[in-house]
């Protein structure tokens, strides 16, 4: 009677044990952060607030947690970069969605020279003329930036009286396109994006002069 044949070899682990340990490595070794210290960790909007005459809103803001140190490092290694701060003048609908009346654009392009080693700042809000600064370290470019103040909003109308405004203010920031070269040697750099929430002002309704 022949024998019977036993299967010789490697044991085969089913798919699903395969990706629950998967599963288990990745908790294990993922440090747990609590929503707390990652909410204070993102970037944000803050101090935020608004003046008024009769033909203008003028806003200023501060840019929190947005800025990593890593990020001179790609502006040095030819990254530039592009920062948008964005002021709405919003009415508030009830039973409705908020009607945005007037807004504004404020923009900073940041690169680096490398004749003079310097980081340069331009900046400029909508169709106005640009600016141009310079700073010798990345620590003085995150200060340039980190604020906006006295963004002008025009008002084609005056507010009106009795109704309830307020201005939601949004950084966004964006890489301009790689030189060719820079993509072919520094593919494997992050190119660093930061987007934060909308954050709103304290409502408010206008005088009769039509101010705030």
């Amino acid at each position: 009677m022949p024998r019977p044949r036993h299967r010789t070899g490697r044991v085969r682990v089913p798919t699903a044990a395969w990706i629950n340990l998967a599963v288990w490595l990745v908790a294990a070794f993922t440090p747990i952060a609590s929503p707390a210290s990652a909410a204070a960790q993102e970037p944000r909007m803050t101090d935020l607030t608004v003046a008024a005459k009769h033909d203008r809103l003028t806003v200023s803001a501060s840019l929190a947690e947005g800025l990593p140190a890593a990020m001179g490092e790609e502006i040095r290694q030819g990254i530039s970069k592009k920062l948008y701060y964005y002021a709405v003048l919003k009415r508030r609908v009830p039973m409705w969605k908020d009607e945005e009346l007037a807004g504004a654009t404020v923009r900073y392009r940041i690169w680096y020279d490398l004749v003079k080693q310097q980081y340069v700042v331009a900046h400029r809000q909508d169709e106005d003329d640009e600016v141009r600064r310079t700073a010798e370290r990345f620590e003085d470019v995150r200060r340039l930036i980190s604020h906006v103040r006295g963004v002008t909003i025009p008002l084609a109308t005056a507010l009106r009286q009795n109704d309830t405004y307020y201005v939601s203010v949004k950084a966004e920031m964006r890489s301009a396109k790689l030189p060719v070269y820079i993509e072919y040697f520094f593919f494997f750099l992050p190119v660093a994006q930061l987007s934060t929430p909308w954050a709103d002002s304290t409502p408010f309704t206008a005088t009769p002069q039509g101010t705030p």
